[in-house]
């Protein structure tokens, strides 16, 4: 993303849901609109391409699915992060979204600080992935998985909340943020270089890693509880989203974010 301002996309088949969001959102961000699943495709092939997107679920003739999996199987479109829009809370709606390649999803009605902040998460995680991805590109394999340094970006994610955590393919650690580091109870230096087995708490059995490393090989990302011991021994539980982030070289790493 560049110094304009970051364009949303709304898609919705109902004027008062566009409306909320467009007053929620209007003075942060350029906003343009679809009222259909097919204006939307359009709009996203455009010139104008959106930095993110609002995606209602339930729209006659082509619906949120459809969409979405139009916008994956697209190079140039396939990592625009997606937000379902829904009136559903179910856990099946919630599993079938990120099947289908969503980042997260918002319930109807809609809470106004919910959505700016889920919004403010993912695009704050979209520009750590460009500039990472920017950097890495430059770099060999082997200078990547020997030397990287990514201290340098600590400072885009220094206000961030929510934990960050980033591993090469190896699972071992190559950056994290100090929200993660005051959560684990461990200080960056401890933490860097470590591979994931320093926080992990062995309440999670071999099924639950290989169902986890299952749906990031076919989706490319995961979300769910995970339970890890911090330094002092305590085992804390938080909601964890997993990306994977592939190179054109071949290499990925992971990104994870930790929200209690």
């Amino acid at each position: 993303m560049t110094d304009r301002k970051v364009r949303i996309l709304i898609t919705d088949d109902q004027p008062s849901n566009i409306e909320i969001l467009i007053e929620l959102l209007r003075e942060t961000y350029s906003i343009q609109i679809a009222t259909s699943g097919q204006k939307a495709i359009d709009i996203i092939n455009g010139d104008k391409q959106p930095d993110l997107i609002l995606l209602d679920v339930m729209m006659p003739v082509m619906d949120g699915h459809e969409v979405l999996k139009r916008i994956k199987s697209e190079e140039k479109t396939k990592d625009i992060p997606v937000i379902f829009i829904t009136a559903s809370e179910s856990e099946e709606l919630e599993e079938a979204a990120l099947a289908y390649g969503a980042v997260d999803y918002i319930i109807k009605p809609f809470n106004p600080k919910i959505v700016k902040q889920r919004i403010k998460n993912q695009l704050e995680l979209k520009k750590y992935h460009e500039i990472i991805s920017a950097e890495l590109e430059v770099k060999n394999s082997e200078l990547y998985e020997q030397n990287i340094q990514l201290k340098n970006y600590q400072t885009v994610f220094s206000n961030l909340q929510e934990g960050l955590l980033v591993t090469d393919k190896d699972k071992s650690i190559i950056w994290v943020n100090e929200s993660l580091n005051d959560m684990m109870g461990y200080s960056y230096d401890e933490m860097m270089g470590q591979r994931l087995d320093i926080i992990k708490s062995g309440y999670h059995n071999e099924a639950f890693y290989k169902d986890m490393n299952g749906e990031i090989d076919r989706n490319g990302f995961w979300k769910g509880p995970i339970y890890d011991r911090t330094k002092s021994g305590e085992i804390i539980g938080n909601t964890v989203s997993i990306f994977r982030s592939d190179l054109e070289s071949g290499d990925y790493y992971f990104i994870a974010i930790y929200s209690s």
